[in-house]
């Protein structure tokens, strides 16, 4: 019989829901087979149509959960006490000047309150066209004009670096521009190990009050709107705890929003992404940027747009920045401000890092195994269902469905007539006829009988 491999739509669609029935009578599925089995009766039928539609809300609701849980509160903070082998990083040191320090020559009062107005950020009305006339003539770029106005950070500033009771002498005090302001920024570049302790860093201030900020190893500065860990009004003594968090190997395979935090992104700083976010957003409203958020081949915002600035400023913005996986925490503990018998603040300043007792490991408590075993583990339980059950679907709605069509549209074509037995069911036994089969064997010529 020549076969006809492109059955009409008639035939795909008679042989689709042939194809159908016999899946739902032959699968393994729980309760399936028996709402399906036209032959029961319908009271049978609808109360296992129940039974399997309760069990598959059940299995619906039981996996949403459990997705929730995956995608919401996969991971757990734990301790970990091994601690020797870790390495540190000294935090970022940023001691800024405040605006009543500024040398700003051949100005009076009110000019001066001015300049220190937009150095601390801190008006909240708007500048007369007088003033705004006369300060422009004066000072059209207040970037560089703030670091001509604030002391030399090596004329204020002299550090020593005492790693295991050995000093190491230095100028790594250099002047950089921040939000806060314009600062004296320390950063030791190299890693501090065990042996290394105790840390400590002395310098010698020639100027108070100072605003102190300690920052994570890759942040840019401290922001706008954040208050100084201290104001160093004459020489202290402090220690820095270490909080470190560190993650496990398996966080590679969650998601950003799963994991909370940033896992592959070298030098990721949450400080930076905000202060990035909101000169992206000042940019787009104003068109410039004030002096310190200034970038190169960017225009510094006049004072006629400074309006603009404070309530660009003051909104607020979702920037969805998240803290990198791998972070550490500085926090300053048992400051002493002051020494005895030093009334002229010739003292110098000492900070010490403490090495931390603890460190603190996420790990991934529910992933994707475990979310794939639990599936598998609800939908068997309540259903029945298994991987071989969605191969069994794919087989009978597609290849199954085909070849029967298939078949079906050559039998039309060549008039052949399929005829299938059905089974009959007596209710009455006496009712049901005794067939006997008769077989003739040739070679002792005697007869057996068969009944069925």
């Amino acid at each position: 019989m020549k076969c006809k491999y492109f059955p009409s739509l008639s035939h795909m669609r008679n042989s689709f829901k042939r194809s159908s029935k016999e899946y739902l009578l032959e699968n393994n599925l729980h309760g399936v087979p028996y709402f399906a089995d036209s032959t029961r009766p319908k009271w049978e039928r609808g109360l296992w149509f129940l039974l399997t539609i309760a069990s598959i809300v059940i299995t619906i609701v039981t996996i949403i959960t459990l997705w929730n849980k995956f995608q919401n509160n996969p991971t757990l903070t734990a301790l970990d006490t091994h601690v020797s082998e870790e390495k540190l990083f000294f935090p970022q040191l940023f001691l800024c000047f405040e605006g009543n320090q500024l040398n700003v020559s051949d100005t009076n009062g009110s000019e001066k309150s001015f300049y220190e107005k937009i150095y601390e950020w801190k008006w909240d009305e708007k500048i007369s066209d007088e003033i705004q006339e006369k300060i422009s003539k004066k000072v059209t770029n207040f970037y560089n004009a703030f670091q001509q106005w604030t002391p030399r950070c090596d004329a204020i500033l002299e550090n020593v670096i005492v790693i295991n009771k050995r000093n190491i002498r230095g100028k790594d005090f250099r002047k950089v521009v921040t939000p806060a302001g314009i600062c004296c920024k320390f950063n030791f570049s190299k890693t501090i190990l065990i042996t290394d302790t105790p840390f400590q860093l002395k310098f010698k201030s020639a100027l108070f009050p100072l605003k102190l900020y300690i920052m994570d190893k890759f942040d840019k500065g401290p922001s706008r709107n954040i208050i100084p860990h201290i104001k160093l009004r004459m020489p202290s003594s402090m220690q820095i705890e270490v909080f470190r968090t560190y993650v496990t190997t398996d966080f590679q395979m969650m998601s950003d929003y799963q994991r909370q935090c940033h896992y592959n992104k070298a030098q990721w700083s949450y400080n930076n992404c905000r202060l990035n976010c909101l000169a992206k957003d000042i940019l787009k409203k104003c068109n410039c940027l004030p002096w310190f958020l200034k970038k190169k081949n960017i225009k510094e915002c006049s004072l006629s747009q400074y309006s603009c600035l404070t309530k660009a400023y003051d909104e607020y913005i979702d920037c969805k920045c998240i803290l990198p996986c791998n972070f550490t925490v500085h926090r300053l503990m048992k400051t002493i401000e002051g020494f005895d018998n030093d009334t002229q603040n010739l003292s110098p300043t000492e900070i010490i890092l403490n090495w931390p007792n603890v460190l603190y490991r996420r790990e991934v408590r529910f992933g994707y195994m475990d979310l794939v075993v639990s599936f598998g583990g609800i939908a068997g339980l309540f259903l029945g269902y298994s991987l071989l059950t969605s191969f069994e679907l794919f087989y009978y709605l597609s290849f199954r469905a085909y070849c029967g069509a298939v078949l079906d549209s050559s039998r039309k074509r060549h008039n052949i007539i399929m005829i299938r037995p059905k089974k009959v069911r007596f209710a009455n036994e006496q009712l049901k006829p005794n067939i006997e089969f008769i077989s003739y064997n040739n070679f002792k010529n005697e007869k057996i009988f068969y009944k069925k």
